[in-house]
């Protein structure tokens, strides 16, 4: 199924984001009919606000924190054939200016306005994030994440980190989450407002570990802000106990260099090498044995089937430094000595 962005209405959703209209200027640079909803207080109820403007079936929701690919707008992209856009949200993955994750999380997502109408959500309903059970989601990045204050940096890290701990532990969470959350808590000391996000994901983790914080409360920025300004912004120094591990600058910058993010789905496994990848970093983040063992035996009869094996064996060998399975730089070298002969 192809879709064109240009087919559908586009609305740039905003609420307090310092760099939010210069977001938007860009926007309408590249979309001059781009709409927009500013300051509506509540999620559900700002994209209840969305679905008003809309004049297609479907709705383009950016962000106002993204700043938008140019060639967005250019581009005829490829969906898989199980998108229903009657039923299912469209996810582009973002680029983190800050750590380098890519994923969709504040990513352009495009919205059938019937759901936005019906759905109940957030503060009109229960649950901190939309049913991402109806996302069908894409490996293509649109745009960026741009951070211009240190409070814009410490609510994302803050926020993200509460939802990626929900219903799981730091051993039991989906590899990819851990990657992501990894990235969250120690890459970014090289960017202006790093420390700011990597502290707010890291209390985040502490507050849900030890059950400290009601993860509801999430949705509530004013709350958020006054949580801020009691606990980091009137403190002398936010690189206390939650700061002993983090990456230095360089490493940081290089990490966001080589680092390429594990695929939201397994369509996109388009060569030997990245099954191999897939596989070897996720049995290298799991403590599941019943999952490892499958993982080393099943599957020679899917795409690069083999490779997917011997990715996830050679994982259960690997005792090296964590970091490494970062850089891909590395990985391609130890999957082209194990490998030679690979194209």
């Amino acid at each position: 199924m192809l879709f064109n962005p240009l087919d559908y209405t586009t609305v740039f959703l905003s609420y307090d984001e310092p760099n939010c209209e210069e977001n938007y200027r860009h926007l309408l640079s590249l979309n001059p009919q781009a709409l927009r909803v500013h300051g509506v207080k509540g999620s559900d109820t700002a994209h209840k606000e969305v679905a008003k403007l809309s004049k297609t079936d479907s709705v383009i929701v950016v962000d106002g924190d993204n700043f938008v690919k140019c060639s967005f707008y250019n581009t005829t992209f490829e969906v898989p054939d199980s998108y229903n856009p009657k039923t299912n949200v469209l996810s582009f993955s973002a680029y983190n200016t800050i750590n380098g994750n890519s994923y969709g999380n504040g990513g352009i997502k495009v919205w059938p306005v019937s759901l936005l109408n019906s759905m109940r959500t957030h503060e009109n309903g229960s649950g901190v994030d939309f049913d991402l059970r109806l996302y069908t989601e894409l490996d293509i990045v649109a745009s960026d994440i741009h951070f211009a204050s240190d409070y814009q940096a410490w609510r994302a890290g803050f926020r993200e980190g509460v939802k990626l701990l929900l219903g799981t532990t730091l051993e039991t969470m989906d590899y990819r989450n851990f990657d992501r959350l990894w990235l969250w808590t120690h890459v970014g000391r090289d960017h202006q407002h790093g420390d700011y996000a990597m502290h707010g994901a890291r209390l985040a983790i502490h507050l849900m570990l030890t059950k400290e914080f009601d993860y509801n409360r999430i949705i509530d920025f004013d709350h958020i802000s006054d949580f801020y300004k009691e606990n980091v912004e009137n403190s002398k120094n936010i690189s206390n106990k939650f700061f002993t591990d983090i990456l230095s600058s360089e490493d940081s910058k290089t990490i966001k260099l080589s680092y390429i993010p594990p695929y939201r789905t397994t369509d996109n496994l388009s060569t030997p090498f990245m099954a191999w990848c897939f596989n070897f970093r996720r049995v290298v983040r799991s403590n599941d044995e019943n999952e490892i063992n499958k993982l080393c035996t099943i599957g020679r009869d899917a795409k690069f089937g083999k490779y997917l094996i011997d990715g996830a064996r050679q994982g259960k060998l690997f005792k090296d430094d964590y970091t490494k399975i970062f850089n891909y730089q590395w990985l391609q070298q130890e999957y082209d000595r194990l490998h030679p002969n690979t194209l």
